[in-house]
């Protein structure tokens, strides 16, 4: 059997999201469709352009239903937008692909990812697509082993979305002065004197935040089937971190 290869890349089309991402360049706008109704995720820290954006939804004639949190608004529709498209759907699908969600359009991009079942599909869908319309790789690697558990890997927001500011701050801070290296090139006395605030107060938002990530982390590990023998299994559930008891 070839490697699957899971596969990234951006392209320019005719598409009411690419559009509307042009024109609201600042809005990065992750979209999930089930062919009848979208869900829209708005990334931005204008808000005036994630207003305008849903604006133009209501103008095309679809109502929605938006729920706000932080630089973060989520959108869902009454109806398909892929109904507003230029053209139809460019992704070759019948070039041996799995197609995954969700798409995000940022600037007038859309960027894909697929599952390609060996590499001249992927090649195909490449050369069909660069044929077309302009076309960036991304990224591309071979899917080995737990095809699944190496498919879904924690985002960015699931690792960091729940912190505080100073939480993801406190953190970045042990990382680069290197509180994590073995050994420890750092204590928590001088990281809280470089963050400005007392060791205690820096150390809550430390472990605070430590917490939150690897709690994340622990919960993808157990999708990982192949690698539960020999390890404690907590039923898809991480286990609260305890506080670390090493000197610092």
């Amino acid at each position: 059997m070839n490697w699957m290869f899971d596969v990234t890349f951006s392209f320019k089309h005719d598409c009411f999201y690419c559009t509307l991402s042009k024109e609201f360049p600042d809005a990065t706008m992750i979209v999930c469709c089930n062919g009848e109704r979208d869900i829209l995720e708005f990334v931005s820290d204008s808000q005036k352009s994630v207003e305008g954006a849903i604006k133009k939804l209501h103008k095309a004639g679809t109502e929605v239903e938006r729920s706000d949190k932080g630089n973060r608004v989520v959108v869902v529709t009454d109806k398909c937008m892929c109904d507003f498209c230029e053209a139809e759907t460019p992704v070759p699908t019948d070039l041996g692909i799995l197609q995954l969600s969700p798409r995000v359009f940022s600037n007038g991009w859309e960027q894909r990812r697929i599952l390609g079942f060996n590499n001249d599909h992927v090649r195909s869908v490449m050369n069909t697509l660069q044929e077309n319309f302009p076309t960036k790789l991304l990224a591309k690697r071979p899917v080995h082993g737990g095809l699944m558990s190496e498919l879904f890997s924690p985002t960015s927001n699931e690792l960091f979305g729940d912190m505080t500011g100073k939480q993801t701050e406190a953190l970045m801070l042990a990382f680069r002065q290197g509180y994590y290296r073995s050994p420890r090139k750092v204590t928590t006395a001088r990281l809280a004197k470089s963050f400005g605030t007392s060791r205690p107060t820096y150390e809550e938002h430390l472990r605070k935040a430590e917490n939150k990530m690897f709690k994340t982390i622990c919960s993808y590990m157990d999708l990982d089937a192949s690698r539960s023998a020999g390890r404690l299994t907590y039923a898809g559930r991480a286990p609260d971190i305890k506080e670390s008891t090493a000197n610092t």
